[in-house]
């Protein structure tokens, strides 16, 4: 494994979900890897140790892994939905309390 992010040299591109809410985090994405893609072999393909980059995982999913993915800049997004075993990217959003809730607050 290199220590640099790699430059996506292919054609594939995980599809960019959920980016124009007006509440988002900087530089933080919600990673869906396709089953049986393991992080080590995503950190592989990227060309970079994500577990850095692990802000939190998601135990709901048992069939594949969910991460959040925080700081990632541009470059290295493009190395994540360069990782054909990337089956989708979201722009994280911060969550938002409903109208109810905020008015008991």
């Amino acid at each position: 494994m290199t220590t640099a992010t790699q430059v996506p040299s292919g054609t594939y591109r995980a599809p960019l979900h959920n980016c124009d809410y007006e509440s988002l985090v900087p530089n933080s994405y919600v990673i869906y890897l396709i089953p049986g893609h393991s992080l080590e072999q995503h950190s592989e393909a990227v060309g970079k140790d994500m577990k850095p980059f692990v802000h939190h995982v998601f135990d709901m999913y048992t069939e594949k892994v969910v991460y959040v993915g925080r700081p990632v800049d541009g470059r290295l997004l493009e190395a994540i939905r360069a990782d054909e075993g990337v089956e989708l990217v979201e722009c994280e959003d911060e969550p938002q309390l409903d109208d109810e809730l905020e008015k008991e607050l």
